[in-house]
């Protein structure tokens, strides 16, 4: 990942940018629930 330098410029790239990666979270999260009920993971991966 690249670090992006906080400018006045791109704030509101980089709140548009957390704001995707929380969706993806939750949409992996959710993905990642509904799987391991098909499939048991032998270890959670601490995130």
């Amino acid at each position: 990942m690249k670090k992006v330098t906080i400018s006045p410029s791109n704030t509101r790239a980089i709140a548009f940018l957390e704001d995707l990666n929380k969706k993806k979270e939750a949409l992996r999260k959710k993905f990642e629930a509904r799987a391991s009920k098909i499939i048991k993971p032998k270890a959670a991966r601490p995130q």
